[in-house]
């Protein structure tokens, strides 16, 4: 059932066995793991069933390190942040969870093996096939054949239904052993006098209405940013915030680096596209990434990054005019707006005909003809424990302290962009597919430059990593909060390092193992 909490009118606690705070990916995925059980489950989201600026206004944060976009890629709404994204789908490699005598602060207290059976599991609830997500993975023409020991092909998949509030609505309506709560809002946590263990957790909307939940266990699935903020808010009996014994809660925040690095001159345009192009099977997009092999990043000494091709948005194409056309059904736009994408439709008619045909007939994404084509980068970032979210002075509408994003890079990432671009310049020569404009190519040395040729991938991470003992992260291998029996986190904030993938299908992973941990205690 879902309610809003606006029209909860007992004075008396709410109760459940386990409370999940936040219905976003890693919420939801937690709550349908867990309604297998016999447990009685509690999720709220500030948000509500669809967007508000007012909720939206919670999220405001103070930015004192390298510019970072808080206000994008973050949704205060029913599913989160899947109402915005791709549903894109890549794990991990075994190398993301070693130690790397080259990176700080790397390696994670447990390896792929202990989540890679939670990979199916993650497919069937994402609606994806199961998947190698390599060549044996690929359905189109062979690649072509990169040097071993210095790259290999992955290949990630995009859920066909990623806003998972649709996919799984009916569920978080009827579903008997849950109950949802939107416009709720988690302000902190209340503890025995102790600290060892969450007695309630504290309640609000924005119209000044309060309750506390009790729970035998609390889930944590805010994102990196919020956990680590509610967190440090939680100080009324632990003055230095929950979890943060060794004062790691909010260190070591990441975001994976994005960056068009250059243009692409293909020795034949069809035929690297067809090499690179996104495949469609089933209404499953299959996009292919070049990734740096184990011995490659050894022998440089640099972090995990992979490319794929990209192409800067052309307002003059026939696609842009048609998909002005499309929208215009839904929403409105200018005379003069429709006049001209109509013209540029009929003109490019033969364009969009080719385009149509290569993704219905033959299911390809093809790039259109006009379009410049780019490296696109996507590089993890070292773990620094100078980069971090911490309370700032300001206070939002519900009183309590705002964060502060404080992201800083190492001068490490750099170094590997700069290596990796060339590489693949170097690769791309042999196999006489194209070579790159290095031309235009342009990387930094100082870190804290970085920010003007890449940005963040809205992929927030880190701030309450996974750790053997309170003295190096946050939560334990099971991702329970250091020193606290009840109170856990399932969410991209627990990793350690973030790979260059995207980090979602991943902590979902993560989420069913912390499920399948608590369902232990159900029986």
């Amino acid at each position: 059932m879902i309610s809003d909490f606006r029209h909860y009118d007992s004075e008396q606690p709410l109760r459940a066995d386990v409370c999940i705070v936040g219905a976003g990916a890693t919420g939801i995925a937690t709550a349908v793991a867990l309604s297998k059980t016999n447990f009685t489950i509690i999720m709220i989201e500030g948000g509500g069933y669809s967007y508000s600026a007012e909720s939206r206004s919670l999220y405001q944060c103070s930015v004192s390190g390298l510019r970072y976009a808080f206000d994008e890629g973050r949704a205060r709404v029913l599913g989160g942040t899947t109402t915005l994204w791709g549903g894109q789908a890549s794990p991990f490699l075994p190398l993301d969870f070693e130690a790397r005598q080259w990176v700080s602060h790397s390696g994670w207290p447990l390896t792929l093996d202990h989540l890679q059976p939670y990979f199916p599991r993650v497919d069937d609830f994402m609606g994806i096939p199961h998947s190698s997500h390599d060549e044996r993975t690929w359905v189109g023409p062979p690649p072509p054949f990169l040097d071993p020991e210095s790259f290999h092909f992955i290949y990630s998949q995009f859920s066909a239904q990623p806003n998972l509030a649709n996919k799984y609505g009916s569920f978080l309506k009827t579903s008997g052993r849950l109950q949802v709560f939107v416009n709720a809002n988690a302000t902190y946590f209340d503890v025995n006098p102790s600290g060892s263990r969450v007695a309630s957790l504290n309640v609000a909307t924005l119209e000044g209405k309060s309750a506390r939940i009790q729970a035998r266990y609390f889930v944590m699935c805010c994102g990196a940013i919020e956990n680590a903020r509610l967190l440090l808010c939680s100080n009324q009996t632990v003055s230095a915030g929950l979890g943060n014994e060794g004062d790691w809660v909010g260190r070591c925040f990441q975001d994976h680096l994005h960056m068009r690095a250059a243009p692409i001159v293909p020795t034949s345009r069809d035929r690297f596209t067809q090499h690179f192009g996104t495949l469609i099977r089933s209404g499953v997009k299959m996009c292919p990434k070049i990734v740096t092999s184990r011995r490659f990043q050894e022998k440089h000494q640099i972090l995990h990054v992979a490319c794929d091709v990209t192409t800067r948005p052309d307002e003059r194409s026939p696609l842009k005019s048609a998909q002005v056309l499309v929208n215009a059904v839904r929403k409105p736009v200018a005379r003069s707006q429709l006049v001209k994408a109509s013209l540029g439709a009929v003109k490019g008619s033969g364009e969009l005909a080719r385009i149509l045909w290569s993704r219905v007939v033959q299911g390809r994404v093809t790039f259109p003809s006009r379009s410049e084509l780019y490296l696109g980068i996507q590089c993890e970032t070292e773990p620094n424990p100078n980069s971090r979210i911490r309370l700032s002075q300001d206070r939002d509408r519900l009183g309590f302290q705002k964060a502060d994003i404080d992201w800083r890079l190492t001068g490490l990432e750099a170094r590997t962009i700069d290596i990796f671009v060339r590489s693949i310049d170097e690769e791309f020569r042999r196999l006489g597919l194209a070579k790159l404009d290095l031309g235009q190519f342009f990387v930094p040395g100082d870190p804290s430059r970085l920010d003007e040729v890449a940005g963040g991938g809205h992929h927030p991470m880190g701030t309450t990593r996974m750790s053997q003992s309170p003295g190096d992260g946050v939560v334990n291998t099971d991702c329970r909060v250091h020193g606290i029996d009840n109170l856990y986190v399932g969410s991209t904030s627990v990793f350690p390092t973030g790979s260059f993938s995207n980090p979602t299908y991943n902590a979902m992973a993560c989420c069913f193992r912390l499920a399948d941990h608590l369902a232990k205690d159900s029986r």
